[in-house]
C-alpha cells in the first residue's frame, strides 16, 4: 500500500544506513506472499516506487560522503 511505501521511505531516512540494496518485487509460487495478491501493486506504481528509493538511496550516500568528508576537515 502507499502507506506501506512511505513507512519503508520514513524508515530509511531515520535509520540513516551507509547503504541498502532495493529490487522491484517479483511473485514467487509458493511463498508467504502468495495470500496477498489483492493488494500487489500495478507494475507502473513499482517501478516508480523503486526508483524512488534508488534514487534516495544515491542522495543520502552523497550526503553522508559530504558530512564524513566535512568532519574530517574540521578535526584537521
Amino acid at each position: 500500500t502507499t502507506e506501506d511505501f512511505l513507512a519503508t521511505l520514513n524508515c530509511l531516512m531515520e535509520c540513516n544506513f551507509d547503504f541498502f540494496n532495493v529490487n522491484k518485487f517479483s511473485m514467487r509460487p509458493n511463498t508467504a506472499a502468495c495470500k496477498y495478491l489483492d493488494i500487489i501493486v500495478p507494475d507502473l506504481i513499482a517501478e516508480e516506487r523503486l526508483r524512488l528509493l534508488q534514487e534516495y538511496r544515491i542522495l543520502s550516500r552523497k550526503a553522508n560522503w559530504y558530512e564524513g568528508i566535512k568532519k574530517a576537515i574540521l578535526k584537521q
